[in-house]
């Protein structure tokens, strides 16, 4: 029974007792009955009355327990929002900030009041180079929520990068109450990044000029993952495509592609450590045949199973195509039909090829100390008939003593 229906009946029996005052002198045997009307009507208001009483106690109870549980969730929201490493704020529907959390002093060096007094300091602060960004972003659909990083310049004139990400806000009857936003300091972050792409772009740089390409295979993912240098090796431009083993073996000579197989794979199977390979590749782009050195090694989880692999290519074409000038060149001595010594600082002959038998067994020729040479005779010297000649011509190419 509502609070205000029962004092109205209370009131109503009030009035009644009164009335029963008056007639009790002219009626007194009907002026008892309505008292004792009155009386238990009374008694039943009273006992609704006492049972309100407590319902307000308990509702009274209810309404403390819930002012000290809302006391304490503003507290845990207060603790919560400003103490937050970021800087926290609150545009109402107009464009005045509501709240900005202390952080925001700390990372940009403006504090909460200053961005209170002026609402467009934050577009004032931001780098002249990246003032785009900023109404651009604000300009989207207000029911997006688009991350955008942009630069700063903090109150002691520094550059600093913010991570910024804004939402629009609604209360529960879903009127429109400005938007939040969250500003992170991600300075230290693209320094680490800017760094990281430069010693990439090194380590890029480096693999081109020795020709060296690195790869690493995700067994649990079956994830190929090549450098630049390895896409070039084998004929492709860097990340044209996704990289896969079947690619691979595709880019192997065809002569060569189920030794290479076999290695790897034999190398798994056998849960080998390592394994290396030379093989030859034919170039994509323009079909010409290389040759490369492969070794990889086997990287394993806790329990010893193999789950990454990582590996080099090597293009040795040129190094190959070197060994086989040089080894040719240390056949030129023996096969030039012309004398060819080297005489030691001594005057040792340490070599003397096949050309050089005639010379010998004609002269004994006594060569100066500190001397060491190769020395190549045209063989008209040797053929010379008269010994006047000889002994004018070979001091001009045997230093003698």
């Amino acid at each position: 029974m509502a609070v205000d229906d029962l004092s109205q009946r209370i009131n109503k029996l009030s009035q009644r007792i009164k009335d029963l005052q008056q007639r009790s002198a002219s009626d007194p045997v009907n002026a008892a009955e309505v008292l004792c009307d009155v009386l238990r009507e009374l008694e039943l208001n009273l006992e609704e009355l006492s049972a309100i009483d407590e319902e307000l106690h308990q509702q009274n109870e209810e309404l403390t327990k819930a002012r000290e549980a809302l006391r304490e969730s503003e507290e845990k929201y207060r603790t919560a929002i400003d103490f937050t490493c970021d800087c926290e704020t609150w545009l109402s529907p107009e464009g005045d900030y509501i709240y900005v959390s202390p952080s925001c002093e700390h990372i940009i060096g403006y504090s909460a009041d200053d961005f209170l007094k002026d609402p467009g300091l934050f577009e004032k602060i931001v780098h002249p180079d990246d003032i785009e960004l900023y109404p651009r972003h604000f300009h989207k659909n207000d029911d997006e929520v688009i991350p955008v990083d942009f630069r700063i310049i903090d109150r002691n004139g520094e550059e600093r990068w913010i991570s910024h990400v804004c939402q629009p806000v609604y209360g529960s009857d879903g009127r429109y109450l400005g938007r939040r936003a969250s500003n992170r300091d991600i300075t230290e972050l693209k320094r680490t990044e800017e760094s990281l792409r430069k010693s990439e772009e090194m380590l890029n740089r480096a693999q081109e000029i020795a020709q060296l390409g690195s790869w690493e295979l995700d067994l649990l993912n079956n994830r190929l993952s090549w450098s630049d240098e390895v896409y070039r090796i084998f004929g492709l431009q860097p990340r044209e495509f996704g990289a896969t083993y079947e690619v691979f073996l595709d880019a192997v000579h065809p002569d060569d592609r189920a030794a290479v197989d076999a290695a790897y794979s034999g190398s798994l199977r056998d849960r080998r450590d390592a394994y290396e390979i030379e093989h030859r590749v034919v170039r994509k782009s323009d079909d010409e045949v290389r040759i490369v050195h492969e070794k990889c090694e086997h990287i394993r989880d806790g329990s010893g199973k193999i789950i990454r692999s990582v590996g080099m290519v090597h293009d040795i074409t040129d190094l190959k195509q070197a060994v086989k000038e040089v080894e040719s060149l240390a056949k030129f001595p023996g096969e030039n039909p012309n004398p060819i010594l080297r005489i030691a600082t001594d005057g040792t002959i340490i070599y003397a090829n096949r050309g050089s038998v005639p010379l010998l067994g004609l002269w004994a020729v006594r060569w100066a100390k500190g001397c060491q040479m190769i020395i190549v005779i045209s063989s008209w010297i040797l053929s010379d008939p008269e010994p006047a000649v000889r002994s004018k011509l070979l001091p001009a190419v045997l230093p003698i003593r």
